[in-house]
Formats: structure tokens, sequence, C-alpha cells
């Protein structure tokens, strides 16, 4: 209470400085000691500083002091130019500051004016929030989603978002609008939208994945699977995620086996070491490559890989963001 008594008398002057870093520390100093009589002000400075910086930090202020007018401050706040600037007041949204009507305003916001992050992020609030606030919401969304009006970046979060609800009605409208099928169909929300540096931090040292024991980029991992130095110039999204949900599905050359029944009944086995739309060459226990034209080949079998599906042991999200940091090595 000391503290407090002899600062309060300054924060008038400091709030006045046009140095945004003494606005700034004058805020944060209001709101760890909990004052608000110059919360007029704060809302003064938040609309007419040229500083995002500022505006971000009145936002935050004002909130820590638990603002009585809070909706038309976040919705200032989601209106604002600067991407910052919108992200801390979309931060800032919870089931309690915000009515039905105005969290319907800033979600309309977001996806008319912000970043792909920032619908992912708004997303992910609503699936904390109470359906009955949300699921008017999410319903014009994937409304919006049905006539391709939606980012397919967001996909992996409005699934979330909608099975927050526990709306089979909401559910089965949004299923319609997706792959049917097993395997890569029901990974297909991970195949964009994901973070290339959570990708890589989850590579390189993820003890459960593991990937960095079997696979090397840059001579940095493991030798038991092929280099991936350079894969994102090698193989579309699609391949990657299907290498890493259905890894038997497609063999890279040298690290997989493959069974060919011949039309004439003949049945071959070896390691696959090339392929091309004319032929298959497999390493066998003779001494020279064999070479099988595809015309000859009446099945084929990739025999299982030593790599395990991960969508068994990786959550999508995380599938969705290696996707991310693979498809960037080129």
């Amino acid at each position: 209470m000391a503290t407090r008594a002899k600062i309060e008398p300054s924060l008038a002057v400091l709030l006045q400085e046009n140095q945004p870093e003494i606005q700034i520390a004058a805020a944060e100093m209001m709101g760890s000691l909990g004052i608000t009589a110059y919360n007029p002000k704060l809302v003064e400075i938040l609309n007419d500083s040229k500083s995002p910086d500022v505006r971000a930090a009145m936002l935050t202020t004002l909130s820590t002091l638990k603002y009585s007018d809070m909706e038309p401050i976040i919705k200032l706040g989601m209106n604002d130019a600067d991407e910052n600037v919108r992200a801390r007041a979309l931060s800032l949204v919870d089931g309690s500051t915000l009515s039905p009507t105005a969290l319907a305003d800033v979600v309309n916001v977001v996806f008319e004016k912000g970043s792909v992050k920032e619908q992912q992020q708004m997303l992910r609030t609503l699936s904390t929030l109470p359906a009955s606030k949300t699921e008017p919401i999410l319903d014009r969304l994937v409304t919006r989603l049905e006539n391709k009006e939606l980012s397919p970046n967001i996909n992996l979060e409005l699934t979330e978002a909608v099975d927050s609800t526990k709306s089979e009605r909401l559910r089965s409208r949004l299923a319609s609008s997706k792959p049917k099928g097993e395997g890569m169909a029901n990974f297909m929300d991970a195949l964009t939208g994901g973070d290339r540096q959570q990708g890589a931090r989850y590579f390189y040292t993820n003890s459960t994945g593991q990937c960095v024991r079997c696979h090397a980029i840059n001579g940095r991992g493991g030798e038991v699977g092929p280099s991936l130095t350079k894969i994102g110039g090698t193989l579309s999204r699609e391949q990657l995620l299907q290498a890493l949900v259905e890894p038997s599905a497609r063999l890279s050359p040298g690290y997989g086996t493959v069974m060919l029944t011949l039309k004439d009944g003949q049945s071959v086995s070896g390691i696959l070491t090339e392929e091309s739309p004319q032929e298959l060459v497999l390493k066998t226990s003779e001494a020279e490559p064999l070479k099988v034209p595809v015309a000859r080949i009446a099945k084929r079998e990739n025999l299982p890989s030593s790599m395990p599906p991960m969508g068994y042991i990786m959550s999508k999200r995380e599938i969705r963001d290696v996707v991310e940091f693979l498809a960037n090595l080129k």
C-alpha cells in the first residue's frame, strides 16, 4: 500500500509521455498494483496511440484491472490494423468477458480480417467455451466450409471446436464435407496449417516419435531410414502425410521389400532400389539387379515397413506440424 501511495500521483504524468516504453511501463505498473483510477485514460490511449505495442499493453492492463466495459474494448482490439494487437485482444476472449452477440461479432472480424494463425487461435478459444455460446457460431462456420469459403489450414481446429459442442447435428454436417474412407482419409485435417518450428522440434527432440533416430537431415540423425534433407522437393504434402500414417504404402528406394507375382505365374521378391512408370529394379540374392517391367506384373505387395504407422503414436496436431516441417525441406 505504501508503494502504491507513492507511485499513484506520478502515473498521470507518465501516461502523458510520448515515449511508448514509458507509457507501457506505467500501464504495467497500474496492472500489477491494481490501480483503477486511470482506466478512462488507458481507454483514451488505446484509441489514440499510434504505437501497436502501446495499444496492446493498454488492452492487457484493462483486462488485468477487470475494466467494467471490456466488450467494446476487445472488439476495438479485434478491429485493429496490427496483427499483434488483434492477437492480444483475441487472447483476452473467454466465456465471461463477452456476450454471445459480442462473441459472434469478434469471430466475424477474425474470419474476415484475421490471419490463419488468428483463425486457428479463435477456434481453439471457442473449443473452451460453453456450447450454448459457440454452437450458432460454429454452425455458420460449417456453412462457410461447405461453401469453400474457409482456408483448409483451419480444418483441424474447426473439427476440435465442433467436437467440443457434442452436437451430433454439427458433427454430421462437418463429416459430410470430409473425405470418406480409412487411413489417409482420417488424417486429411493434418495436411496443411501446421507450425514448421514445432514440427522441427518434434522431429529432433520428441522421445516418443524418435524420428531423428532413423532419419537424418543434413547429416544429423540416423541412417536406418532414408535421408530427409530435401524431402520437400521430392514428395508432395499428400505423400509426406501418407509416409507418416501409412508408411508401407509407398517405399523409398533402397529401404523397402516388395513381393511381385508376375503374369506368367512366377513370384519374385527383393529390396526395391529403383522405380519408374516402366519398371521396378530389385536387389535380390543374385549378383545383378533384377529389372521387372511393370507390364509383366500381375500383383504387387509392399511388405510392411519397419516404421510404425505414426497415427498411433502422434496426435493429428503433431503430424500436421511435422508435415509442415518436412514440406519445407527443399
